[in-house]
């Protein structure tokens, strides 16, 4: 089926989300991603530039992610090719490819991964996908396919018997210990909900920041109990509403675990205009590694 016809303000909207887009991706993945159509990009930010939209021409462009697996060796990898078409974000969808690098698929399971990828990226059209589809690839292979099944019976055994223990041993972090959760989430740009993710974490008592935009960074430390009602709330609750919900794209990528004389954010919650102002706050606490690893997704330099 074809898209329908975009007015020369529409194209421009389209093109100027891509590229920002793009720059984003560089940001965040750095070495990891690649422009494979250079000509195309320049074209595209040429037309920005000009602002010329009666002679506007959108060439297809192409991206690479690479996804380092880490439960396998470093060297088996994943890349994900993007081919983005005229309309994008707007009314088309990325197409994504995958190059492996290794034996970390199988055939059936690559094939399985792209047509999952593919049907993901139609469901967000309309809005930028690309971090999200990476994320739900990096989920899904680490889910699926990189832990053996062969454990299953016994795990699952191992969780019954040990239900008791494990309730016994959160109680009592939710009694003493200290938390700090990293969360990513997609986008967080509604005025609402920003403010609402300052009353939700200020009431808790919870310290840390929240960096709004594309994307959104959420990083909150406290007592252990109140670290997981605020991840309860975020990820959608009927009873708490004002949550993220399943269908944003959030993600708690880290958690750290702390006795309360090691706390390194102040008892405060603050809202920040960017990334690198978060960085160098991370820097300031001596969390680095952590932002670097969690949010960043950069490999952990501690051994």
């Amino acid at each position: 089926m074809e898209n329908p016809t975009l007015s020369t303000l529409e194209k421009m909207d389209c093109i100027e989300r891509t590229l920002l887009e793009i720059d984003a991706l560089e940001s965040i993945y750095d070495e990891e991603f690649s422009v494979l159509s250079k000509d195309a990009w320049k074209m595209a930010r040429q037309q920005l530039e000009s602002g010329d939209g009666e002679t506007i021409k959108q060439s297809i462009l192409c991206v690479a992610v690479t996804i380092i697996n880490d439960e396998k060796k470093k060297e088996q990898k994943l890349t994900l090719n993007f081919s983005i078409p005229e309309g994008y974000p707007l009314v088309s969808a990325v197409s994504v490819s995958l190059v492996i690098s290794s034996s970390l698929l199988s055939n059936s399971q690559q094939e399985e991964l792209s047509n999952e990828l593919n049907a993901r990226a139609k469901e967000l059209v309309g809005s930028e996908a690309i971090l999200e589809v990476v994320q739900y690839a990096r989920d899904r292979v680490a889910d699926d396919y990189c832990i053996t099944q062969k454990k299953a019976m016994d795990d699952t055994k191992q969780r019954e018997d040990s239900n008791e223990q494990e309730q016994q041993v959160e109680t009592a972090k939710s009694n003493s210990m200290f938390s700090r959760r990293w969360i990513w989430v997609h986008h967080i740009t509604n005025t609402s909900r920003r403010k609402d993710i300052l009353r939700e974490a200020k009431e808790l008592h919870l310290g840390g920041y929240l960096k709004a935009g594309y994307p959104g960074v959420v990083v909150v430390e406290g007592l252990y109990s109140s670290c997981e009602d605020f991840c309860i709330w975020i990820k959608g609750n009927k009873s708490r509403p004002g949550g993220f919900g399943r269908n944003w794209g959030h993600h708690v990528r880290g958690q750290i675990d702390f006795d309360h004389n090691i706390r390194k954010f102040d008892s405060c919650f603050e809202e920040l205009d960017d990334m690198k102002t978060l960085g160098e706050l991370c820097k300031t606490h001596e969390v680095d590694n952590e932002f670097k690893q969690y949010i960043l997704q950069h490999p952990s330099q501690s051994s």
